[in-house]
């Protein structure tokens, strides 16, 4: 792989070794499944591979799979796909998009792409 690539999951390992227990699931969507193999993690949600535009009830589907796996970590990847905005994730998935924003902090690790979202969520105390 590239160097760049490489850089950026070393960058990615760093952040979810840090934030997450071992077994925790992770959010990582739209385009970034290939990540978790590399990282050793499960899919928090069922759709790895969001490209296109969901309906409301497939959004609230997954943000009860987000609410249920009590997801912590999430890798955003919101850039055009195909160079079509309307294919960003948070055009395609508004509302998840809408409660990451509003529920999870920004993280902002050196090195990243723009179009790439760390959002981090504390865990509730039980």
């Amino acid at each position: 792989i590239r160097q760049t690539s490489a850089e950026l999951i070393d960058t990615l390992s760093s952040v979810v070794q840090s934030r997450l227990n071992p077994g925790d699931p992770l959010l990582a969507v739209p385009t970034l499944a290939e990540l978790f193999p590399i990282l050793r993690r499960r899919s928090a949600v069922y759709d790895t591979y969001c490209l296109y535009p969901a309906s409301e009830p497939e959004q609230r589907r997954m943000l009860r799979s987000i609410d249920e796996e009590r997801v912590r970590l999430a890798l955003v990847r919101d850039d055009p796909v195909d160079d079509r905005e309307d294919l960003r994730f948070s055009r395609t998935h508004p509302l998840v998009w809408s409660y990451l924003n509003a529920e999870f902090e920004k993280l902002e690790p050196p090195g990243l792409p723009p179009d790439l979202h760390v959002l981090y969520r504390k865990p509730t105390k039980v």
